[in-house]
């Protein structure tokens, strides 16, 4: 049988060895929640009034000075059942992952008014600002200013290179292609490149320094 019940805290037995620990700076956080929102969840007793689930809360309310809570009486669980639903309950929470883009929005709407139990007001305030900054820094992303476009626009023309006659001398037909196929086929990396043009059929070829040294060897 379950039945939600109004129980005196002083009655409550707290469980000698509690699955979840609870810090102070949690009991601290529990205690602001019940002050701002007052009791939002209940505990589950067993009929002799020892306390499955809600540890915290009746730590936090007897330090804030509360009599009272609501709690859940389960009077239908075995000795088994009442160790479970200790373990299942913080297990099932821990499961659980944040929605970070989420709490992102909310906090951006709560500007202003930070005042969360169970996060620090400073480090609220830190991480909207953290957010703004890092939302103008991707907008901008990939946008040159007036300075950047104008160096673009006056840098000079890469040069080319027509090689002296000669230079290519003793290159037959398939040679010539041979050239052509191996250069497209093995594109150089190295930046530090010139732009020729091919003497027999006039096509742009850019070449390493190694590249051209080999070709006019």
């Amino acid at each position: 049988m379950n039945e939600i019940i109004t129980v005196r805290l002083d009655e409550l037995k707290l469980a000698d060895n509690n699955v979840r620990l609870h810090p102070k700076r949690q009991i601290e956080e529990y205690r602001r929640s019940l002050r701002k929102f007052g009791q939002t969840k209940n505990a589950v007793i067993d009929e002799d009034n020892n306390v499955l689930i809600g540890n915290g809360l009746v730590i936090a309310a007897r330090e804030e000075g509360l009599e009272e809570i609501y709690a859940i009486r389960r009077t239908d669980l075995t000795a088994n059942d009442k160790l479970k639903i200790m373990v299942s309950d913080n297990k099932i929470f821990s499961l659980g992952v944040d929605n970070l883009d989420v709490i992102d929005e909310i906090f951006n709407k709560l500007v202003g008014d930070l005042d969360i139990p169970g996060y620090d007001e400073e480090t609220l305030k830190s991480m909207v600002a953290e957010a703004e900054v890092i939302t103008e820094t991707i907008s901008n992303y990939g946008k040159l200013d007036e300075d950047e476009i104008t160096a673009m626009q006056s840098r000079p023309e890469p040069k080319a290179y027509a090689p002296e006659p000669g230079q290519t001398k003793g290159i037959d037909e398939a040679a010539h292609a041979a050239v052509h196929t191996e250069i497209q086929a093995h594109p150089t990396t190295n930046t530090d490149t010139v732009s020729i043009k091919c003497p027999d059929c006039g096509g742009e070829l850019w070449l390493s320094k190694e590249q051209l040294h080999q070709l006019t060897l």
